[in-house]
């Protein structure tokens, strides 16, 4: 318990029980989790856009896209 309080940033002067430390420890990790999960999609569609321009077509065709929006009307 002292080491998760320490993690959490509890000082042992406050009026947390070790229900609620241990509640905001799976909170927080749970979070930390979701982050992690995010950041490497993030990343791994930074890689694919890094890596894009070394296919030729498929560049030119991702910035005519960019570059030219279509937009159709309903």
């Amino acid at each position: 318990m002292k080491g998760l309080r320490k993690i959490l940033r509890v000082s042992w002067t406050a009026k947390k029980t070790n229900e609620w430390v241990l509640k905001a420890g799976v909170k927080r990790k749970l979070l930390r989790h979701r982050q992690s999960k995010e950041a490497s999609i993030l990343w791994s569609h930074c890689e694919e856009t890094i890596r894009m321009p070394e296919d030729r077509d498929k560049w030119s065709k991702y910035v005519h896209g960019v570059a030219n929006p279509r937009i159709e009307d309903g």
